[in-house]
């Protein structure tokens, strides 16, 4: 039997080695020169919205609800597999080093994310609290010793036989969790504060600490939680490269016969028809279609300024084209396909008439909403640039991808 520290290393640089082969092709892909472009956007405006915004703005209660959700949510990844309920589960007893590595690298990377949202939050909260740099600094440590906290509980929490038990003890912390940031964000006395992080404390080793006495640790559900937090990296890296491990998930969506139709041309061809019903069936085209649609349409409703919102809906429509484009993989390892008598040619001809309609209907829906936001000509320019882009990037632009790749 390995020990602990050993297998928790060897299943951390095992997740990583396969997850960083993703990464680089998510950083190929010019996802990053999107993001790039949209942190410089989003700066500038951010100033301005600081500007624009008033004293009355309630910065505070925004602070606690984002705080709370951050401090309350959040799970211990384990690295466990599905073979681990029969071959560790009797070991169980042996892996309290395994566990405690896990807890360590979930806190890291959650602090990670809770240090960033809090510096993106930073010019706001000097702004509205008026803080110096060394209260500044103690709030985002205060919170992080509450998250460790938390995250403690959250793991205790995992013994626990029920659902809805798990949900009860969330629920109480999310109450003093949002306690404890009402009072960090006004400036509470020290005490105060310092009494709530005690009581966390008294919580966990008086009350939560007698769960392992009680329960033994439930390996399907930290099995489940493993697959589901594994499942969302592989849902965002199949977005730009095929992910043969990734469980796909299927809705009939009869409602959207119809749409479906459209998408293959009456159903004029074997792939025309895969390829269409594939995107409104699955998740992970129509869903991530849908929302990208919906951001778009609400950001150049809310931002100022006609160039701005022609560059965004442009950079949208390039970005639907690049989430679109790993719907030509979806049958990729299916061998039941590659037995049709279709010639190879077919299907990338078939992707194209679908993917350009798809956009299309993207172009026209985001176009319509920049003419209602601006006026005519910019409509207009981001209709034509659109649809063009839209021509090129579906019928030659996206197959020299795949040729490339």
């Amino acid at each position: 039997m390995t020990e602990g520290i050993q297998l928790w290393k060897k299943r951390a640089v095992g997740y990583w080695t396969e997850a960083s082969r993703y990464l680089r092709l998510i950083a190929n892909s010019g996802f990053l020169f999107t993001l790039y472009l949209l942190f410089i956007i989003g700066s500038y405006y951010y100033s301005v919205l600081l500007k624009w915004l008033p004293p009355t703005f309630p910065a505070v209660p925004l602070f606690v609800v984002v705080f709370t959700v951050l401090l309350t949510r959040g799970s211990v990844r384990t690295f466990l597999k599905e073979g681990d309920t029969v071959f560790l589960l009797a070991y169980e007893a042996r892996l309290d080093d395994y566990f405690r590595r896990s807890i360590v690298y979930s806190f890291f990377m959650q602090a990670v994310l809770m240090s960033l949202v809090f510096l993106l939050l930073g010019p706001m909260i000097f702004q509205y609290l008026q803080l110096g740099s060394g209260s500044f600094w103690t709030i985002l440590l205060a919170l992080l010793a509450l998250k460790f906290l938390n995250l403690l509980m959250n793991w205790e929490e995992q013994r626990l036989p029920a659902r809805v038990y798990r949900i009860q003890h969330m629920c109480l912390r999310m109450i003093i969790n949002g306690v404890f940031t009402f009072l960090l964000f006004v400036q509470a006395q020290l005490f105060l504060v310092a009494a709530i992080i005690i009581l966390m404390v008294v919580i966990y080793w008086m009350y939560y600490r007698g769960f392992a006495s009680k329960h033994s640790l439930k390996w399907d559900h930290l099995v489940e939680e493993e697959q589901r937090m594994v499942t969302l990296f592989y849902r965002v890296a199949n977005m730009f490269a095929d992910v043969p491990k990734l469980k796909q998930r299927v809705k009939a969506r009869r409602y959207a016969k119809g749409f479906a139709r459209f998408l293959s041309g009456n159903d004029k061809g074997t792939y025309e028809y895969l390829f269409a019903r594939s995107f409104v069936r699955s998740n992970d085209y129509f869903g991530i279609y849908l929302r990208l649609t919906i951001v778009a349409i609400i950001l150049m409703a809310g931002l100022p300024g006609g160039w701005l919102k022609l560059v965004v809906n442009l950079l949208f429509v390039y970005i639907v084209a690049l989430q679109l484009s790993t719907l030509s993989n979806h049958y990729k390892t299916n061998q039941m396909v590659d037995l049709y008598p279709v010639q190879g040619d077919e299907r990338s001809g078939a992707f194209s008439f679908v993917l350009f309609r798809l956009l299309i209907i993207h172009v026209l829906v985001s176009g319509l909403v920049l003419i209602m936001t601006t006026t005519i000509s910019y409509g207009l320019l981001g209709l034509t640039i659109g649809l063009g882009f839209s021509y090129m990037y579906s019928h030659r632009l996206v197959h020299r991808q795949k040729k490339f790749a």
